[in-house]
């Protein structure tokens, strides 16, 4: 996933050889920017959006800046790869502004619905299952025991 989030921007303005590359670079960094943001910040980014699509599409913006030419798109310009700065400065003035904006956007929009509706469950309804405490449903028939194992129901035998 992260590769394709990374290629995006550049997919139009680079060589086969630069896409390779950002796909190396792309699962290398976002990897290190899962364990990061995860084991090392301890955030809930459950499905690793900061990672693959904060982290990946930077570097995508980033490394355009570096290999876009107008060879593959003379419509483009050339990157730093091919002798100008002036995409890489763009592109780099425009990154600052994404991460600033979403940084600002996200803060505003968390505080706005952690004063309305609160951020986090208890961590009893946490234990019991968000899908029963909040959605009113059950999705499976294991629950879990004071022991920490799951106990089946009586028309299933599990293997022992």
């Amino acid at each position: 996933m992260a590769g394709l989030v990374t290629i995006t921007p550049g997919s139009g303005f680079v060589t086969f050889g630069a896409a390779m590359l950002y796909g190396v670079l792309a699962g290398s960094l976002c990897n290190l920017a899962v364990g990061l943001i995860k084991d090392k910040f301890k955030l809930d980014d459950t499905l690793d959006v900061a990672a693959c699509h904060g982290v990946g599409g930077l570097l995508g913006t980033i490394l355009t800046a570096v290999f876009a030419t107008k060879t593959v798109n003379p419509a483009g310009a050339d990157g730093l790869f091919y002798g100008d700065f002036a995409l890489m400065k763009a592109h780099i003035i425009a990154s600052i502004a994404v991460i600033l904006f979403s940084c600002i956007i996200t803060f505003v929009l968390y505080k706005i619905v952690d004063g309305i509706f609160g951020m986090r469950v208890s961590e009893n309804e946490e234990r019991q299952g968000l899908d029963t405490t909040q959605h009113g449903e059950v999705v499976n028939s294991l629950t879990e025991t004071s022991h920490g194992t799951a106990n089946p129901p009586s028309n299933l035998k599990m293997a022992r």
